[in-house]
């Protein structure tokens, strides 16, 4: 292939990757007269009076994005991500992935000191058991000495 081949391909692949890697580090900000967009920063909802960031903040932490496969974010829905290969994977956020840990390792704790409890338990009428083993092999015993 000659020079001019391969500048030509590379500058297709720039116009083909630049708008991807874009569009897989753009994030949803909502506007303040309710509409989403797909970008953030300058000049983000500029038509619709501006972002509106406690909304953005609130949308976000709701866990009702979705990341498409080629790493954009989407508000779910019907059509979500259709233009960018699919829903890829719901995004959780950190906050609920740490409650879900949290109540598991509560779970977790709460199955051992049950365990605890049972193992006393068993324990405990195993000891009786050999008590009363022990008595009625002494109550044998002395019948089995008494006269008849």
């Amino acid at each position: 292939m000659s020079t001019r081949a391969w500048k030509l391909a590379a500058l297709v692949l720039s116009f083909v990757i630049a708008p991807t890697v874009a569009r897989a580090q753009a994030m949803h900000s909502v506007c303040k007269d309710g509409t989403k967009s797909m970008t953030a920063g300058r000049g983000a909802c500029s038509g619709h009076n501006g972002v509106d960031s406690a909304a953005t903040k609130t949308f976000l932490a709701s866990g009702k994005t979705f990341m498409c496969t080629d790493g954009t974010m989407s508000a779910g829905g019907r059509g979500a991500c259709s233009g960018h290969g699919g829903i890829g994977k719901k995004e959780t956020p950190k906050a609920e992935k740490k409650e879900t840990a949290k109540a598991e390792k509560k779970e977790t704790k709460a199955e051992v000191k049950d365990a605890k409890a049972t193992a006393r338990m068993e324990k405990k009428d195993a000891k009786m058991d050999k008590k009363d083993d022990k008595k009625a092999t002494k109550a044998v015993k002395k019948d089995t000495k008494a006269p008849a």
